[in-house]
């Protein structure tokens, strides 16, 4: 039971350690190469695209054709 408990110890104790010197290697590695004004800029934002069409799609018109979509599902079905 003794010996149990040291190799839990000494295992914690190992990825402890393990753990700190990652986090200060990831440190040391961030102070050497700071990130550019390019990176810390915020993304550019995108503009919604113009329907292929040219004509806006409605909600009207999507959910006229999801009724449909699923009218004709459920005849399929029933003729199954």
């Amino acid at each position: 039971m003794l010996d149990a408990l040291l190799v839990m110890i000494l295992g914690m104790g190992g990825v402890f350690l393990f753990l700190l010197l990652l986090i200060q290697a990831m440190q040391a590695i961030v102070a050497k190469c700071p990130p550019t004004a390019a990176e810390l800029a915020p993304p550019p934002r995108r503009t919604a695209a113009a329907p292929a069409g040219g004509t806006p799609t409605t909600d009207n018109t999507i959910i006229a054709v999801l009724q449909a979509a699923v009218v004709a599902y459920e005849a399929e079905q029933q003729q199954k």
